[in-house]
């Protein structure tokens, strides 16, 4: 039996590992989990719930989506709906707390980057204890008082929000308190030694330096963020296939692949790959409307085509295109192609509910592009020398 007091020390306001942050991952690994909070940022939200066997979540999902920037707010209601099982709704609920195996915390810091990294809080860690016991009767009673969000109401509460980002813009007042400017804990690496560490590390390799791979995780993470996929949604597939590449399919269709080496020199636009030893490949899914000039894009190295699958692809020429780019460290596309590549790509997220290639999803490699910490501790690993 224990009770701890979590808050941040000297050591983790000047830069160290966040307490909080530490303790829940601790916490929630391998385990079901159950979590109230009003308050919760999307990429922290996937950072927990990726490290657990099964998850379940109240919220004042109202409060939630004010919260948000018009942009989060339609990713939060993409998520709510994705997971409508998981998710309940409770007006008025101010509580934050998360309940997993022998362990409970709670207090003040929200379930967001910034709450577990950058505000003064203070929870309260109950381990092999009865309030333990308490909370969990709390939190089911809790939950069977309520439900999930009806998808029509959830939709027009966030079109009555306002739809300009407001942020009041005010002088600071002076504080002599330093601040917080704590970081997430490490994720677990995978296991050291397997093959599929060992197949991350030499595929992150590839890349010609540090700054060219952190440029095509953004770039992922930025396709991430506009169709708003989490890790366990079952349209979306990261992987490590046996050829050298790191894929990401939506659906049935490749939307952004990075290291491809096209074996049909007819498909090939710079012959023999003859260009800088600083530069690698980058595979963007482009509309049909890319067929007819694709091989005068600067920078374009090679291409395929997709076939017709869907309704509105009645002839081949009507499905998208797979246009390879050779890119240094510091990526700049020809002008609209990265537009059209989200559009594209978002295209591909509306036509699915799931992709048949789930099954080699694997969930560290949507955390080493979305998770600063792990993707700092992975890159660490793979460009030390």
């Amino acid at each position: 039996m224990s009770v701890q007091l979590i808050y941040h020390t000297p050591e983790s306001m000047a830069g160290g590992i966040s307490p909080f942050d530490a303790t829940i991952m601790q916490m929630v690994a391998g385990r079901e989990v159950r979590l109230a909070c009003p308050y919760l940022g999307l990429t922290y939200l996937n950072r927990l719930t990726q490290q657990a066997d099964h998850w379940r979540l109240i919220t004042d999902v109202p409060e939630w989506l004010r919260a948000m920037t018009p942009k989060e707010r339609q990713q939060v209601e993409e998520f709510i709906a994705h997971h409508r099982d998981q998710i309940h709704h409770c007006q008025d609920l101010h509580a934050k707390v998360v309940i997993a195996g022998p362990q409970a915390m709670t207090g003040s810091a929200n379930f967001t980057q910034k709450g577990m990294t950058g505000r003064v809080e203070v929870s309260v860690l109950f381990a092999d204890c009865e309030p333990v016991d308490e909370l969990r009767a709390w939190f089911d009673l809790l939950w069977s008082q309520t439900a999930p969000v009806v998808g029509e109401e959830l939709r027009r509460w966030r079109e009555v929000l306002p739809t300009q980002d407001v942020r009041l813009e005010a002088p600071p007042i002076s504080c002599r308190f330093p601040g917080v400017a704590a970081r997430l804990s490490p994720l677990p690496m995978i296991a050291e030694g397997t093959d599929v560490e060992e197949r991350l590390l030499s595929r992150l390799r590839l890349a010609p330096n540090r700054q060219w791979m952190e440029s095509w995780l953004d770039l992922a993470q930025t396709l991430l963020e506009t169709t708003g996929l989490s890790s366990d949604d079952r349209r979306l597939v990261i992987s490590l296939p046996n050829d050298k590449e790191i894929p990401i399919i939506i659906g049935s269709r490749i939307v952004l692949m990075a290291f491809r080496r096209e074996r049909r020199t007819d498909h090939r636009l710079i012959p023999d790959y003859r260009f800088h030893d600083d530069h690698q490949t980058v595979d963007l899914i482009l509309p049909a409307s890319y067929r007819p000039r694709f091989q005068q894009l600067p920078r374009a190295a090679h291409y395929w085509f997709f076939k017709k699958h869907y309704s509105d692809e009645q002839r081949n020429e009507d499905a998208p295109i797979c246009l390879g780019f050779t890119m240094p460290a510091e990526f700049t596309f020809p002008a609209g192609v990265r537009a059209a590549w989200l559009e594209a790509a978002q295209q591909e997220c509306d036509r699915h509910h799931s992709s048949s290639y789930r099954r080699k999803h694997q969930p560290q490699l949507y955390s080493l592009i979305c998770d600063p910490a792990y993707r700092r501790q992975v890159l660490d690993v793979a460009f030390s020398g």
